[in-house]
């Protein structure tokens, strides 16, 4: 397994620095936190998830976040002729985000980034947990409720180290701006 720590701490440090650069040309920073729930569909499982994103928005184009998922449910995927119970524990994951202003209440948005994700694992009564780094890719669409509040919905796409496949993510949030 890849340790991501050290991703996530570069990730973090870049996106707050640029911070700085950005702030000249904007009048402030937009900072946000999302709560929601994910869905995430795994060779042939469903999983779960509580979705919580924390971010920054540097000005109308470019932001920063970072992502956890904790999960809420498990499924049956058979793998290698064997049913396996998989669970999400956890997944955190640090994006890059660019925006594009549709209408004045209405954003679309594509991301990028780096996560890790922990599955805890059941194959006829032998627990086990797998621990996978990923590549994440996305897009979604963000419409302003009021000021402070938007609805979001995102699509992501993992894409996992030592053949651990892909997932397909589908998020659907409420947003609130600090």
């Amino acid at each position: 397994m890849i340790k991501m720590q050290p991703v996530f701490v570069a990730a973090l440090i870049l996106g707050f620095s640029q911070s700085q650069a950005f702030a000249q040309s904007d009048d402030a920073i937009q900072t946000y936190g999302s709560l929601g729930y994910a869905e995430d569909f795994r060779k042939g499982a469903d999983l779960g998830a509580a979705d919580v994103k924390f971010g920054a928005k540097f000005n109308p184009y470019l932001g920063a976040e970072g992502e956890l998922d904790v999960g809420t449910n498990s499924d049956v995927a058979t793998h290698l002729s064997s049913p396996v119970s998989e669970r999400i524990n956890y997944a955190v994951a640090a994006y890059g985000v660019a925006y594009l202003p549709v209408t004045q209440r209405f954003n679309l948005l594509a991301r990028v980034g780096v996560g890790e994700t922990r599955f805890n694992l059941n194959n006829n009564g032998v627990a086990g947990r797998s621990d996978l780094a990923s590549l994440n890719y996305g897009v979604g669409a963000m419409y302003d409720l009021n000021a402070k509040n938007a609805i979001r919905v995102d699509y992501t796409r993992k894409s996992y180290d030592h053949n651990g496949g892909d997932d397909n993510t589908v998020a659907a949030s409420l947003v609130h701006r600090f």
